[in-house]
């Protein structure tokens, strides 16, 4: 449950505020003298992960917690 959460709020956060999480990621992920700039597209596609993310967590912890009534 606790996991669920985590992914959920992430997810909020990521689709909230991509270009933050992006840039963090590539900072994260390069060297301090390598140059990189991230096209426009990616920040979309950041947003759309961020929401695919956050509504599987609430969708599977509805689901799995028997909130369906089937």
């Amino acid at each position: 449950m606790i996991l669920r959460a985590l992914l959920a709020v992430f997810g909020v956060v990521e689709f909230l505020f991509p270009r933050r999480l992006a840039d963090a990621a590539m900072s994260l992920a390069t060297t301090d003298d390598s140059e990189y700039e991230l096209r426009p597209w990616v920040y979309t596609v950041a947003r759309v992960e961020g929401l695919c993310i956050a509504a599987l967590a609430l969708w599977c912890g509805r689901r799995l917690s028997g909130g369906d009534d089937e």
